[in-house]
């Protein structure tokens, strides 16, 4: 009845499964994606993983849907009838198109993680690189020059403020 789709750094608590069925239930809707939390202790790239969805979290909702790839949960029935995966088979964020179209519906929701639900992001800071590489090369026509703007433009204007605040707060 639901199909679940997570990436590999993502960690499940023992009931999380079923309670984000329950809760789609509960609510009626179509589709739900999870920002998870960040598992294990604090580390330099507890921040940079979290960071990582900064624009998902401020974008206002206006502009654009939120949704996080590392966890989402989609009624099979309600996929069905939006078109199923092929349509959308080289998308990067495939997940994005569905969650626009189930919120025009008002039957999706983004849901940030808590201890409660048990959705953990467990990434290193070598991955966070290699994943924003990955999403932004095709986004940006497959120039290699514009993936290392947008990637070092990233880093210098979110991720090193931010570690220079928490270093001046340290």
């Amino acid at each position: 009845q639901y199909l679940l789709f997570m990436c590999v750094d993502t960690r499940l608590g023992n009931n999380a499964i079923s309670q984000l069925i329950q809760y789609t239930r509960e609510k009626h809707l179509s589709m739900v994606s999870v920002l998870p939390r960040k598992g294990g202790r604090f580390a330099v790239d507890t921040v940079f993983s979290t960071l990582r969805f900064f624009w998902q979290l401020t974008t206002p909702r206006y502009i654009d849907m939120p949704v996080a790839s590392a966890l989402w949960l989609v009624q099979a029935r309600a996929l069905e009838k939006a078109g199923g995966l092929t349509h959308i088979e080289h998308q990067v964020e495939p997940e994005r198109t569905f969650a626009r179209l189930f919120a025009k519906k008002n039957t999706y929701r983004f849901l940030v993680g808590n201890r409660d639900l048990g959705v953990f992001y467990a990434k290193k800071w070598s991955s966070q690189i290699e994943t924003s590489v990955r999403i932004w090369y095709p986004l940006l026509g497959m120039q290699p020059s514009r993936v290392f703007l947008a990637v070092f433009g990233q880093y210098l204007f979110i991720f090193l403020p931010t570690v220079l605040l928490f270093s001046g707060i340290i």
